[in-house]
């Protein structure tokens, strides 16, 4: 016999509350590569880790000491760099990420941001 589905209420409290909004999460991709986050903003740091075919190639915590950083190695036939640097006053991340393979040379090369 099928019991009916009872869903429990979750109260949190306004500590709780306001500590969610001040995270978050996210990801890009670019043909093989791709790069994945998460941010707190108090204090702000910005964690990211990149994969290049699924295979870990590094990660790197953006903080007001450390607000540029870069990443890089190679999977396969694939190089990739990429380069963060977090805008405090923004909340923001600018990237520049290469990937290149050999003979053909440089088949990604974008530049963005992601606003915190």
């Amino acid at each position: 016999m099928n019991q009916p589905n009872n869903p429990q209420v979750l109260q949190l409290a306004h500590e709780d509350l306001a500590q969610l909004a001040n995270v978050g999460n996210g990801s890009i991709s670019f043909g093989p590569l791709t790069l994945s986050w998460n941010f707190t903003l108090d204090p702000l740091a910005f964690n990211a880790s990149a994969t290049i075919l699924g295979v870990s190639i590094g990660q790197v915590t953006l903080d007001a000491q450390h607000p540029t950083m870069t990443i890089g190695g190679h999977v396969s036939k694939f190089t990739a760099e990429i380069t963060l640097t977090l805008d405090i006053p923004s909340k923001t991340v600018s990237y520049h990420i290469v990937v290149q393979v050999p003979i053909i040379g440089t088949i990604i090369d974008k530049s963005g941001s992601i606003h915190l």
